[in-house]
């Protein structure tokens, strides 16, 4: 796809972007032509720019006519709404908050670390002072084992990254596996050669708080399945492809079918049989593939967990008992001295532990109330999977409601047993996205069909297999170094 344009071909460029802005936004080659004075081949190219540049459905005609539909408006591919940018800036905003308020743990835990460390010292001193001089207690060894763990406190306190780049994969309690991050453990965990998984105490103190990190998408995650997709597959891909991919939309998919075209330089095109597919010949020349990102249908993998806390019940308590207590002190004292002492006290020794205990437990009922619709639509997305697989292994013929449950809760590996009303209500969309049809048997029952879906399928084999196969680079004629 082309990403500039002959200086010759830019004026016409801008009198087909005058005619989309205007509002004509699903035009044809003979409707950019006309309105350039270009001729198709040049009016192509000047359309195939403008893929590029800008969000873009393609669609076919029953007669084999390539639309390009911009909408109603032109929108710059990358251009964020409103929505997308108020969604960032809310990220933005909430991981400047957790920084500063695992700054405000760190200082805290600091200023009680350095309390405990002089109530120790005055322990050892009173201990080795207090006695004649022929005691046989060796307080040696647990002098250094508490002057180890309060040492590890201290290093783990400024580390808030609570797991690793390295991941799991865990079950959720419908059945549902997932990856998961490993996590962090405590340095003096690791030097005693405890459980690397085992999670340390002052990470679970932040994971209380903030919750655990998710095992995300990278975010060009499909375009990189997409590309060692095509590179396996002779540089043709269909929208259902696309859809199994990477579980678009039929929407999404339309957009994403432009995007891929525009990133990896293919072309449009329709074949005898009336399928819009992408040719990427350019793509499948390479010296090796071994690099290539690893293609993972849209169903073999589901979605991460959203986990509260991600701790054990007793660590839980454990880390809410000792914010209760610093709540019920500060409260005391902030009770206290309002009355009986100065400012300086009042703020230190009641306001600012007061209101840090009030946000260490707000912040977790906070996350609770916003992840509930997180983990329904989650669980949605996951029964989506599960449907979709049925759905392309059994797109060759009719399939009725009871047969696709049976079909999807006998592929189940441990996962949820879902009923015939929640796949129905799923059907619904997937009957849009899929281009599919339902109706009734005569035996009353409601039936999928998904003839469009093994057309566009049975089409993309039948172009791979008369597609010239030259990806090879051939022999090197010319280098550099001669």
């Amino acid at each position: 796809m082309k990403k500039s344009l002959v200086p010759a071909l830019q004026s016409a460029s801008e009198k087909i972007e005058n005619l989309l802005q205007s509002g004509k936004g699903v035009i044809t080659l003979a409707d950019a032509s006309s309105a350039s004075g270009l001729s198709l081949r040049d009016s192509k190219d000047v359309m195939d720019f403008l893929i590029g540049k800008y969000k873009c459905r393609l669609q076919i005609t029953e007669n084999g006519d390539l639309i390009y539909d911009f909408g109603t408006s032109l929108a710059r591919r990358g251009e964020q709404t409103w929505a997308e940018w108020w969604s960032k800036s809310k990220k933005i905003l909430w991981n400047v908050f957790v920084a500063v308020f695992k700054v405000w743990i760190s200082i805290t835990l600091v200023v009680y670390f350095s309390l405990f460390l002089v109530i120790i010292i005055g322990l050892i001193i009173a201990s080795l002072s207090g006695g004649d001089g022929d005691s046989d207690i060796d307080v040696g060894d647990g002098v250094g084992d508490a002057f180890r763990v309060l040492g590890d406190l201290l290093f783990n306190i400024f580390y808030w990254k609570t797991v690793t780049s390295s991941y799991h994969y865990e079950v959720d309690s419908r059945g549902y596996s997932y990856r998961a991050f490993d996590a962090r453990p405590s340095s003096l965990s690791k030097k005693k050669g405890k459980d690397k998984g085992k999670k340390g105490f002052v990470a679970s103190v932040y994971d209380f708080v903030f919750g655990p990190p998710r095992v995300e998408a990278h975010p060009l995650e499909n375009q990189q399945e997409v590309a060692s997709y095509l590179r396996k597959n002779q540089g043709v891909i269909v929208k259902p492809e696309i859809i199994a991919l990477a579980g678009w939309t039929s929407e999404k998919a339309d957009d994403f079918f432009s995007e891929v075209i525009a990133r990896f330089d293919g072309e449009p095109k329709i074949s005898d049989n009336q399928v819009l597919y992408g040719d990427f010949r350019d793509l499948i020349k390479s010296k090796d593939n071994e690099a290539d990102a690893p293609v993972i249908w849209y169903w073999n993998e589901y979605e991460a967990e959203y986990k509260l806390t991600g701790n054990t019940q007793g660590r839980n308590l454990g880390v809410g008992f000792m914010n209760g207590f610093n709540l019920l002190v500060s409260s005391a004292f902030l009770a206290f001295l309002m009355s009986e002492g100065g400012l300086g006290a009042t703020i230190f020794l009641g306001w600012i532990p007061f209101v840090f205990s009030v946000l260490f437990f707000a912040l977790p009922i906070y996350r609770w109330f916003d992840i509930l619709p997180k983990r329904k639509k989650r669980r949605l997305e996951n029964i989506r999977k599960r449907l979709m697989r049925a759905i392309f292994e059994n797109n060759y013929r009719e399939i009725s409601l009871r047969e696709l449950t049976e079909i999807t809760n006998n592929r189940s590996k441990g996962e949820e047993s879902l009923k015939t009303q929640e796949i129905e209500t799923m059907m619904q969309t997937l009957i849009y996205d899929l281009d599919g049809e339902v109706d009734s048997n005569e035996n009353a029952e409601v039936v999928y069909r998904f003839i469009r879906l093994r057309e566009e399928l049975d089409e993309a084999k039948r172009l791979r297999d008369i597609q010239d196969t030259g990806n090879q680079l051939g022999e090197i004629v010319f280098d550099t170094d001669d």
